[in-house]
């Protein structure tokens, strides 16, 4: 019997046992282990992806907002910034490996050939394709002569401005 005033003292009981460790169940659809170098790397996973928008975000030969360009604003994209969107695209592509005579490359270069490329960004970029065209034809090497000839003139040469450029070349 319990001391008066003090309460009855408990039982011991035993603590209830701990259920056995299961091991992490396995994801339904596991991603597969690839023998192809980079495969399982988040970046290359990143870069295929980031390609495969570009090529179903191209609208025929090009990725421009408008068909030809609207005026002359020097910052918008769909004015003297036009062919830009096109250029950025297919550097992207070309940077990340895709093939030069791949159709779809081919065609957005073929594109650039054509276009009238004024931006001072917008040419800029559509110079950076070149690096990746191990030999480029006749014609394409007269509009990489012809726009990098643009571009290197169209710097400012003025003291106090000299070494910058407009938003579009001259």
């Amino acid at each position: 019997a319990a001391a008066p005033g003090k309460p009855a003292a408990k039982p011991a009981v035993k603590p209830a046992a701990k259920p056995a460790a299961r091991p992490a169940a396995k994801p339904a659809n596991p991603a597969a282990a690839s023998d192809e170098p980079g495969a399982n790397d988040p970046v290359e996973v990143a870069i295929k992806k980031a390609v495969a928008y570009l090529y179903k975000t191209q609208k025929g030969d090009n990725w421009e907002a408008v068909p030809r360009r609207m005026g002359d604003t020097g910052y918008k994209v769909d004015e003297a910034q036009w062919g830009g969107l096109t250029a950025m695209a297919t550097y992207a592509l070309l940077a990340a490996g895709e093939s030069p005579q791949n159709p779809q490359v081919a065609k957005a270069i073929a594109f650039l050939d054509r276009a009238e490329v004024v931006g001072t960004y917008a040419m800029g970029m559509k110079l950076q394709i070149w690096n990746y065209i191990e030999r480029p034809s006749a014609p394409q090497k007269d509009v990489l002569r012809k726009d990098a000839t643009l571009l290197l003139t169209a710097g400012k040469t003025n003291p106090g401005n000299a070494g910058l450029y407009h938003y579009w070349v001259d």
